[in-house]
């Protein structure tokens, strides 16, 4: 796994050992960026799950503000960090540790984009879109990205879906919040 582009092009990230992270193919990550180009100059960017931090730190790398990445794993917590630290990004990137649910009430501010790619099977999604929404985490012309197993039923996601892409088994949703 690595940096696809920007200013951290080809720069190698950690992922912590076992299967409680599923990081993002390059692949898929590559074309999700292509998508967020033109989203990306000064973009203040959240993490909800962060993972291995590959979202927040490629965003950052193509011209991105800052990022504010969460999650409760401490394995995860430990390569998000060693990530920032590789990336240089320790001034821009701020690893928050803990449980994001309980977290993201706490941000008090707004997001140009929002990445959620939690569990699967942990039912984590719905209650995190709620959060944003109630605590108003995204600003009114940002994109929540959402990537979802493809056989999630997202009938009743209270976003407004503007973009679905399908790699595989792995569906990527750009969504707003509706008007």
């Amino acid at each position: 796994m690595r940096i696809i582009s920007g200013k951290n092009r080809g720069r190698h990230l950690v992922a912590p050992k076992g299967m409680n992270t599923r990081p993002t193919a390059d692949r898929v990550r590559e074309a999700m960026f292509n998508v967020l180009a033109p989203y990306l100059e000064a973009a203040k960017v959240l993490d909800v799950f962060g993972g291995t931090g590959a979202f927040s730190l490629e965003a950052l790398s193509r011209g991105a503000e800052s990022a504010v990445i969460l999650d409760k794993d401490r394995k995860a917590q430990a390569a998000i960090a060693q990530n920032i630290e590789l990336c240089g990004e320790g001034g821009r990137a701020k690893l928050l540790k803990g449980d994001s649910l309980q977290l993201l009430p706490t941000l008090q501010r707004s997001f140009d984009l929002i990445f959620l790619d939690p569990p699967y099977a942990k039912d984590l999604l719905f209650p995190a879109i709620s959060l944003i929404l109630k605590y108003n985490l995204i600003n009114d012309e940002g994109i929540v990205i959402i990537e979802t197993a493809v056989g999630n039923d997202m009938s009743e996601l209270p976003l407004e879906i503007r973009k679905e892409s399908i790699y595989g088994d792995t569906k990527i949703l750009y969504c707003l919040k509706r008007r």
